[in-house]
């Protein structure tokens, strides 16, 4: 380490303001310098444990990674507290003033204003001086008076008014809880046709009508009038009804003979009626016959239909940080947007192979020739390592535009992009082209390569997947969807990061969400401060509703 220039100062001290403001710069330059050879040294501490410096042969055993580990965190905190130090003093060298130049010469007297002056007049005669008079002789100082009786205590003044009390701050805003999307429902199948109604039963005979009861009692003759050729009086009242017993109820006549049930309607045909589900030892589940499993790596697909696909691959390596990738084919050639990479592997507590895991998915169609189309998954261990193994796989396939139903998914698209791009902060990432899009619910155009447009009040589901280079060590890369430049925060993904930068990582998202009545705009955007290079990304998006 190069040691500091300071001149030769003698007793009599002959430096000025500015020699030694600069001589304390240099001085927290040299200590930068130190501190840098110190983390230098830290640094090469680890590569030799990690025998990427020459000269090491055996590995380094666990325990002794341990005490390096806390060694070097011991001397990063002690770096970090001298930087404070030699920031703080160089804050201040700065705020400081070197030197303060001569006065400016000062500038010339403005000329006078003009103000006339009235003319003076005459002065008066002045008046003779009178005689001074002799001076008297001073008298006797007199007696020194009693002291006054001490006056009663004044009456104490009225309490002042008390203060008009302050207006009370304004409550602050109550945050908003914003609810998840409510899962998807199932499509339900078309009922099957009803049963022929049976013929309905004969209807029994009306029972007897019961007898008439006798009349009532007639009531008294009303008495004669006095004169016989007067005319008659009023009739009398009517005598009561009689109340016969009610006659017997008619026996209930036979239940008609119940009709025979009609046959059963066909179930109705679900969009997904045709799916499947395959891992590592074979078919787990198989419904329908447009997907079938042939052997252990080819499935055969129906032609001129639409797929949607996701996968999952589990896979070891001899050593940790090791990064593998994945792809689908169709008919040996590659579906784009379906290509992902792994997190780096690392190991797992309580075992000794490192793992990590590989996943993605894409929206296709089958072309109408070949019959049957072959799908593949098709994995890549890491570059250059021997000995990577892929334990386990897992591929969910659907379809999800049935022949001669009209299901809300009729409205999909796979939408994917590839080479290096940079997107700064807050803005979108470009696509290439539209691989797949069915109905009239989903556009896309390569002259607004970062829109999306979707149809209006309607419901989607939408899920992505990116590979990018942050180019920056030990840097998280965050992306989501956004709807009209509103972040849809339920699909935000977050890549692990990387300790060189250089390599590449990728992370995966989705969401479901509603679109307004107006222009829908989605976009898949970069949300971190840095800006960032994105090497592909692939939006599948549904319209269930």
């Amino acid at each position: 380490m190069s040691q500091p220039n300071v001149p030769n100062i003698t007793p009599q001290i002959s430096l000025t303001r500015e020699n030694a403001i600069t001589l304390l710069l240099a001085s927290i330059a040299l200590e930068e310098l130190g501190l840098g050879h110190i983390v230098n040294t830290e640094a090469e501490k680890i590569q030799y444990a990690l025998g990427t410096f020459q000269g090491l042969t055996q590995p380094v055993a666990l325990s002794d990674l341990f005490l390096l580990n806390t060694s070097i965190q011991n001397m990063l905190q002690t770096v970090i507290q001298k930087e404070m130090l030699l920031c703080d003093t160089l804050t201040r060298i700065l705020d400081s003033e070197v030197s303060t130049g001569p006065t400016g010469l000062t500038g010339p007297t403005g000329t006078t204003g003009a103000a006339a002056t009235g003319a003076q007049g005459p002065n008066g005669i002045t008046g003779s001086t009178g005689i001074t008079g002799t001076t008297g002789s001073t008298g006797t100082i007199g007696a020194t008076g009693p002291v006054g009786v001490t006056g009663a205590t004044g009456i104490t003044g009225a309490t002042g008014e008390t203060g008009l009390t302050g207006a009370t701050g304004a409550t602050g805003v109550t945050g908003s809880s914003v609810t998840g999307a409510t899962g998807l429902t199932g499509a339900i199948g078309n009922p099957g046709v009803a049963g022929v109604t049976g013929a309905t039963g004969t209807t029994g005979s009306t029972g007897v009508t019961g007898s008439t009861g006798s009349d009532g009692i007639t009531g008294d003759t009303g008495i004669t009038g006095p004169c016989p050729d007067c005319p008659p009086g009023p009739t009398g009242p009517t005598g009561a009804d009689g109340i016969g017993p009610t006659g017997a109820t008619g026996a209930t006549g036979l239940q008609g003979i119940t009709g025979f049930t009609g046959a059963t309607g066909a179930t109705g045909e679900l969009i997904t009626v045709n799916n499947a589900n395959f891992i590592t030892v074979g078919t787990q589940t198989e419904n329908g016959t447009s997907i079938t499993l042939q052997g252990l790596s080819n499935i055969l697909l129906t032609p001129n239909k639409t797929y949607f696909c996701e996968y999952n691959a589990e896979f070891s390596t001899p050593t940790v940080g090791r990064v593998a990738s994945a792809e689908l084919r169709l008919n040996g050639v590659l579906i784009p947007g379906s290509q992902t990479l792994s997190f780096p592997t690392a190991m797992p507590l309580g075992q000794n192979t490192p793992t990590a895991s590989v996943s993605g998915g894409v929206l296709f169609n089958t072309p109408a020739s070949p019959n049957p189309s072959v799908l593949q998954l098709v994995g890549f261990p890491p570059l250059g390592v021997s000995g990577a193994n892929f334990s386990g796989v897992n591929v969910r396939i659907s379809e999800v535009n049935a022949v001669n139903t009209a299901p809300v998914t009729a409205n999909n698209a796979a939408i994917y992009g590839y080479g290096y791009v940079n997107v700064p902060y807050n803005t979108p990432i470009p696509f290439l082209e539209a691989e797949v899009i069915n109905g009239t619910g989903i556009s896309f155009s390569q002259a607004t390569p970062t829109v999306i447009s979707l149809a209006p009040n309607a419901i989607y589901f939408a899920s992505y997947n990116f590979i990018e280079c942050p180019l920056i060590a030990n840097l998280p890369v965050r992306v989501l969807l956004t709807l009209n430049d509103v972040p849809l925060y339920q699909s935000l993904s977050v890549a692990p990061p990387l300790t060189d930068g250089e390599s590449r990582s990728g992370g995966a998202g989705s969401a479901v969400f509603h679109t307004g009545p107006d222009t829908n705009e989605l976009k898949l955007v970069n949300t971190n401060l840095e800006e960032i290079k994105f090497v592909a990304a692939n939006v599948n998006i549904m319209q269930i509703g």
